[in-house]
């Protein structure tokens, strides 16, 4: 079968994340099943218009603005007529494939709506014209009836707010890159009280959230040290630190590769999680996985996430945050075995989240199977 994969982001733009780890596996495991895969991409600074990666050919067209327009024009002028599926993967702006002449069978991929995050991420009046034009453009992608996959029931129940039929929407369950750890052993951890923050340092993942809530922290429990992992612009979080003598207890690491960030993760004491929205979040799977639990706000995608590795949730502001990281650090010092059963639950959890179980999942969207959620529903 010939797969015509869109999606604005491969898996080498300097802006890729989880959702382009995730969407990138799916298409070489398909490729390594025997079939053919194209994903039409966005251009880049100094990316190549043609590509192969893993086997999938990539055809890069057009910037942020543009790409949109020109891919569904190198659909209908060349694409389409070799095509046997298309793959729509939705990430904040859709394609509207099912829309254009004699597109053949089509499989949305939703990882989540932005909703809020159009607020942290464009400037007015751009946010504010994408927020409401958003459930708009979501209830008519809904009209053909396709095939949908996401990736949490966050994310489904807004699709389904949005006019999505329910009973066309699959959960896939999420991959995580690495092994888990085999078995946990909690003296391996920073003897320090450790917080990890491990993202983009983009407003919507509010790296400085954690900054606030770390200050107030320290402000009770002194013994403690913030590491900041992720790539962006450092320049006003540095500054918070300057100005509130924090310099001696965060450490910025910049971007990580996958060794460093899963080191980081086995030593820190916990992991917080601060965006504004996720279709899941990741990166609390992966510190799971190296027993280590998360504080994570109380919103889509973090929620979930969160609930399926036994961590702790909280109000979305930093005081609730600090609060609840001043809990963590006293069970962590006084009641260290209560600490200690606590990763290794939060590891148990972790062993059902596989590259194999997600392409499982989506394979039998695409060939028409019911998946593990239809059958036990059935």
């Amino acid at each position: 079968m010939n797969i015509l994969w869109f999606s604005w982001k491969d898996i080498r733009h300097p802006d890729a994340g989880g959702a382009e780890l995730v969407t990138h596996d799916l298409m070489r495991r398909l490729v390594a099943d025997g079939h053919g895969v194209t994903l039409v991409t966005a251009r880049y600074r100094d990316a190549a218009e043609r590509d192969v990666i893993d086997g999938v050919t990539i055809r890069r067209v057009g910037n942020r603005v543009t790409h949109y327009a020109l891919a569904a024009r190198l659909f209908v002028g060349e694409l389409r007529g070799n095509a046997h599926l298309v793959v729509e993967v939705v990430n904040t702006v859709p394609y509207f494939v099912s829309f254009l002449p004699r597109a053949p069978r089509v499989v949305l991929f939703y990882p989540q709506l932005a909703r809020e995050i159009w607020f942290h991420q464009m400037r007015l009046p751009w946010s504010a014209v994408g927020y409401a034009i958003e459930p708009l453009y979501t209830w008519l992608q809904g009209r053909p009836d396709n095939d949908v996959v996401t990736i949490s029931e966050d994310t489904k129940e807004d699709l389904v707010r949005f006019g999505f039929r329910p009973e066309r929407i699959r959960i896939m369950t999420l991959g995580i890159s690495n092994r888990p750890l085999e078995s946990v052993d909690p003296k391996e951890k920073e003897a320090r009280f450790t917080v990890l923050f491990h993202s983009s340092l983009r407003p919507m993942k509010r790296p400085a959230a954690v900054l606030e809530a770390f200050h107030l922290l320290v402000r009770e429990r002194p013994d403690c040290q913030l590491w900041m992992s992720g790539a962006g612009d450092q320049g006003e979080l540095r500054a918070f630190c300057a100005a509130h003598s924090l310099d001696d207890r965060v450490t910025f690491f910049g971007r990580t590769s996958d060794t460093v960030k899963l080191d980081l993760m086995r030593r820190a004491t916990v992991l917080c999680s601060t965006s504004v929205k996720e279709g899941w979040g990741l990166v609390v799977t992966e510190a799971n996985s190296m027993g280590t639990p998360a504080l994570v706000y109380d919103v889509d995608g973090l929620r979930s996430a969160s609930t399926a590795g036994g961590n702790w949730t909280v109000k979305p502001a930093p005081r609730p945050l600090a609060e609840r990281l001043r809990d963590v650090h006293d069970l962590f010092m006084n009641v260290r075995g209560g600490y200690d059963a606590w990763c290794r639950r939060v590891h148990a959890t972790t062993r059902r989240f596989s590259f194999d179980r997600s392409y499982g999942d989506f394979v039998a969207v695409i060939e028409g199977r019911p998946n593990r959620e239809q059958k036990r529903a059935g």
